[in-house]
């Protein structure tokens, strides 16, 4: 067997794998290990992004990420081949009320649930698609998230030191169902820490047009493995000082391994054809000093194609995956 066929076999395994990965009821989990390059140019309005109290209000997140895989020619119609995504997405209304500020800049806020949604698949079947708004739902462990409250202590720059107060709601929500198995994730330090931190540069950066920072982040994607992204934040629409909005464009460049990272079948990711993007915005309230809209979206794309396959009347047998994450908050009121 040559070299590019074996490849095209490995990949057929990987698939899989990929697929025997996916847990059902994950929640949307990202890695981050944030480095701060910060550049500085002459504000036209002084403007600081640091936390005030008007980071106090009702906000609406939304969490996806899911896996597909689709195939094409002779394989397309293959009963063993089955194609699908497999994945969840998460919407949440929360209160956040900012109950102190530190000197140093830091805060202390209480965060309430208020409503939750949660739909998760596992190869096109649904598992869980829960609505807190359903009156049928009522009885799902995940309906007693809503109403739970819990403390998170935000540093300057917008990250989150400590998490406090779930302790309670997580003996709540012991059980052996996945629902109850999952709404302890929901709570769970990290869980708390990817909703509600904020890649912000800290309150030494003064908002300017065309200032910029970065920061790391390392994005899992299942078999694929793991890749670090330098996130560059570039402020633009600051020039016009009665401005109220700030619009903040996120592009993302590829980074070195992450760290600790093993060498296995992650590394089988880069013997595909692949392609990505990755990118994002911030809609920054100048005025009262918060974040209004924050978004940030990635898409990867891995092909192989069967060698040697192909003919005048038949075409080579490919198989397609993809990895999609997105994230979004918006400040309600």
């Amino acid at each position: 067997m040559n070299t590019a066929k074996t490849i095209f076999v490995m990949g057929l395994i990987c698939l899989m794998l990929f697929w025997a990965g996916c847990k059902q009821g994950q929640p949307v989990t990202q890695e981050a290990q944030e480095v701060k390059k910060v550049e500085a140019i002459k504000p036209v309005k002084e403007v600081k992004m640091e936390i005030t109290p008007a980071w106090s209000g009702d906000y609406k997140i939304s969490m996806s990420s899911h896996r597909s895989v689709g195939f094409e020619g002779p394989l397309k119609g293959d009963k063993d081949f089955k194609g699908g995504t497999t994945g969840s997405q998460m919407e949440m209304v929360f209160n956040q009320q900012i109950e102190d500020i530190n000197e140093d800049g830091s805060a202390v806020a209480r965060i309430t649930i208020k409503e939750l949604k949660y739909l998760n698949k596992v190869k096109d079947d649904v598992r869980i698609d829960f609505d807190s708004a359903a009156d049928t739902q009522k009885t799902s462990p995940l309906s007693k998230l809503v109403g739970v409250s819990y403390t998170v202590v935000f540093t300057p720059d917008g990250k989150i030191a400590k998490v406090a107060d779930t302790g309670e709601a997580k003996k709540l929500l012991q059980g052996q169902k996945t629902e109850n198995q999952l709404a302890v994730r929901i709570l769970s330090n990290e869980s708390v820490k990817e909703r509600h931190q904020l890649p912000l540069p800290g309150r030494q950066f003064v908002v300017a047009d065309g200032a910029r920072w970065s920061d790391t982040k390392t994005l899992e994607m299942g078999l694929m493995g793991k890749k670090s992204y330098e996130r560059v934040y570039t402020v633009s629409g600051a020039e016009n000082p009665d401005g109220e909005e700030v619009v903040i464009n996120m592009e993302a460049i590829p980074g070195g391994e992450p760290e600790g990272e093993k060498v296995g079948m992650e590394s089988f990711s880069k013997m595909f054809d692949n392609k990505e993007i990755y990118n994002g915005k911030i809609i920054y309230n100048s005025d009262n000093g918060y974040v209004k809209n924050w978004s940030e979206t990635f898409e990867a794309e891995w092909v192989v194609v069967e060698p040697d396959a192909g003919t005048a009347d038949k075409e080579p047998s490919a198989v397609k995956m993809k990895s999609e994450q997105a994230f979004k908050l918006e400040k309600l009121n």
